[in-house]
């Protein structure tokens, strides 16, 4: 499996799927995009047109998808190393806490059948919690009647109440 390392900040760093594209100069993006990189705009944890990024999306997930697990890992990291990214049957992501737990999140980017959503929460019930996050705004009431559910704009909140109590983010 191919290993996810977030968004590039910073220093240039061609092992990284994704690169905000501010500061970059044009000998750079000429080289990810002779890589197969291409260009996009997420609103990462706003709304709005957001931020432009190149990214080099290879899991078959939506590109919305793709950059808010990058994004997700990126912030999960700030207090905890314990994290994990899954591209198969389990939640997208989990995350371990100090006490030895492990919380699941699923990202949503459209309504799922009751047979999808079914098979997810029984995966996610050998975590000790978990929650979706949707892309839209709209999706909220429907995965709110499975499981606890949270937005672009409150996710960031969700994850550092996890961390509360515990030692304070990580020097990175």
């Amino acid at each position: 499996m191919k290993k996810v390392t977030g968004v590039c900040y910073g220093r240039f760093d061609g092992e990284k799927v994704v690169h905000p594209k501010r500061g970059l100069g044009a000998g750079y993006v000429d080289i990810l995009l002779r890589n197969g990189f291409k260009q996009i705009r997420d609103p990462g944890f706003t709304q709005g047109m957001g931020t432009a990024y190149f990214i080099k999306n290879w899991t078959g997930e939506s590109d919305e998808h793709f950059m808010l697990c990058n994004l997700l890992l990126d912030e999960i990291r700030k207090y905890t190393p314990r994290v994990e990214y899954n591209l198969t049957v389990f939640p997208d992501m989990a995350f371990g806490l100090d006490d030895g737990r492990w919380v699941a999140l699923e990202i949503e980017d459209k309504r799922k059948s009751l047979e999808e959503l079914a098979s997810k929460l029984t995966k996610a019930s050998n975590y000790s919690d978990f929650f979706y996050l949707v892309t839209d705004w709209e999706l909220l009431e429907h995965y709110r009647e499975y499981a606890p559910t949270f937005t672009r704009r409150s996710v960031q909140d969700k994850i550092r109440s996890y961390f509360r109590g515990e030692s304070q983010a990580l020097n990175r």
